[in-house]
């Protein structure tokens, strides 16, 4: 499918559920149980998931 999945990757601030990754998009997930996709979203904004990739 030319997808690599990582789950449980470590960065500076925390650990991120599931990283994506295809020839063009990486792809953050974080998963919680219940609560909204808007609190996922507030803390992979929060601890700056994003800056390592």
């Amino acid at each position: 499918m030319g997808v690599s999945v990582h789950s449980e990757v470590c960065t500076s601030d925390g650990r991120l559920d599931a990283l994506v990754e295809t020839d063009t998009h990486i792809y953050i997930l974080e998963f919680k149980l219940d609560e909204s996709a808007e609190v996922a979203l507030a803390q992979i904004r929060r601890k700056e998931y994003y800056q390592a990739f």
